[in-house]
């Protein structure tokens, strides 16, 4: 299991929550849609930006010709600057280049160096690759790696062995999929790193040289990741909000434990948990969460307002302290969103991946991890809400990845039930109500705790 996998962003929250604001946003939509310009790209327009801009930006650029480890690097192990071989200029890294060989020598037996740097910001890239060009003469059993990392101590990648036809060769590496871990972009804190591992066997000539160490991005514009957010109040009563789940600070729903709620234990099991919540202001520091059912499965956010908020999606492997999770960083503005959690068990052979949707964009995943057959299953009923001052609305669990692209459409209307739903709540009841109907085939009927009851919505 990785470290805590870090999203950061820093997205301007919205001034525009008064009268004022829902004035403003109802004339500058006004306008755009008599223009005939879709929905989908009015932030572009506003912003004075192409649609799907991107702005080129080189991160690293290191051809190792200045002081070995240069700013931002590291090294372990017998990594080095090095004359030997070189794809350009005079020098490049090598893996023995500390180590008092010669030229042409055979590598040190049983090591493990690393070659490091980091951190960089991929918080507002929208592609990411690392590049660089490797000479390697190694024999069976020794293992170079290139690989990239959320936390700066778990890294993932590609690994080469058995190289004895040494020349150099351009390598590349995706930084929205790298192996065994996902995708980086959105991640504010990002490292790459080269492995040298070397067992007591067999050895070869040299080793492994590094030269050229790329790694670019291409950055969202500022204006397109601030102004889809600028507008969000609370819409007016309509077919989605015209009344929701409203909670205290101890207000909760829940449903007892039964089969249709046991989601993710079988090897083929997979599930989807989403809904919209409010956030009514900027202002909270708390702990609030969404949805759980403790020891399988959870979603909370924590608030801050000195820093980005952070979700943090839950997945227990074993009972009671045996979890892993992955989190995502953005700073919520006042109005309705939408998250959705996946879960998608034999993801691949090897990996199941999880993943975290927000506002109709892929916030977070990862594979890191294999459950096998799937996730715990605990006898804990299904909360909607806990330590949460706040609305819900539209919430469905269903027995399948609903999400699995990069982009999805947020809902404006209500769900309707199909063969994958195990739960959905429209909220529709009686204004102080404090039982909530299923409107699926399973009757998980949810009943309302420490005054939570559903309400209409206020537009603010």
């Amino acid at each position: 299991m990785t470290g805590p996998l870090r999203f950061g962003t820093d997205r301007l929250r919205s001034k525009f929550t008064g009268d004022l604001g829902r004035i403003l946003c109802a004339c500058v939509i006004l306008v755009l849609t008599a223009s005939g310009i879709s929905p989908l790209h009015r932030d572009q327009v506003l912003a004075g930006v192409p649609a799907n801009a991107g702005i080129p930006v080189t991160l690293v650029n290191e051809g190792f010709e200045g002081t070995f480890p240069g700013t931002g690097w590291s090294a372990t192990g017998h990594w080095g600057k090095s004359a030997c071989q070189k794809k350009t200029g005079l020098y490049s890294a090598w893996a023995e280049g500390s180590g008092g060989l010669a030229c042409s020598s055979t590598y040190h037996q049983n090591e493990i160096s690393t070659l490091v740097y980091g951190p960089f910001d991929l918080s507002d890239a929208i592609s990411a690759s690392l590049q660089f060009d490797l000479w390697l003469w190694s024999a069976q059993g020794d293992t170079f790696s290139w690989q990239a990392s959320a936390d700066g101590v778990n890294f993932f990648g590609v690994s080469l062995t058995e190289s004895f036809t040494p020349n150099w060769t351009a390598k590349t590496m995706d930084l929205s999929t790298v192996p065994g871990l996902g995708s980086l972009l959105g991640d504010d804190s990002v490292w790459i790193g080269f492995k040298w591992q070397t067992d007591g066997f067999a050895v070869a000539f040299d080793g492994a040289y590094v030269d050229n160490v790329k790694v670019t991005k291409s950055a969202a514009p500022k204006s397109q990741v601030f102004l889809p957010y600028l507008f969000k109040p609370c819409p007016p009563p309509g077919s989605l909000f015209s009344s929701y789940l409203l909670l205290g600070d101890t207000g909760s729903a829940y449903v007892p434990d039964n089969p249709s709620l046991d989601l993710g234990l079988g090897p083929d099991d997979d599930f989807t948990v989403e809904g919209l919540f409010y956030v009514a202001d900027l202002e909270n520091t708390t702990i609030d969460s969404l949805f759980s059912k403790q020891y399988s499965y959870s979603l909370y956010v924590i608030y801050y307002n000195n820093q980005p908020d952070r979700f943090i999606y839950k997945i227990w492997v074993q009972p009671i302290t045996d979890y892993v999770y992955i989190y995502y960083e953005t700073d919520l503005d006042i109005g309705w969103h939408h998250v959705a959690i996946t879960f998608d068990n034999e993801y691949t052979s090897n990996w199941d991946l999880m993943a975290i949707y927000v506002d109709g964009v892929l916030a977070r995943n990862s594979v890191s991890t294999e459950w096998t057959p799937g996730i715990n299953n605990s006898n804990q009923p299904t909360i909607l809400g806990g330590s949460y001052i706040g609305q819900l609305e539209e919430m469905r669990i269903s027995n399948t990845v609903r999400y699995s692209g990069l982009t999805y459409t947020v809902p404006v209307i209500p769900f309707t039930s199909d063969g994958y739903t195990r739960a959905l709540y429209h909220f529709d009841e009686t204004s102080g109500s404090i039982v909530f109907n299923d409107d699926s085939i399973y009757g998980n009927t949810l009943t309302g705790q420490g005054g939570a009851v559903t309400a209409v919505c206020g537009g603010s």
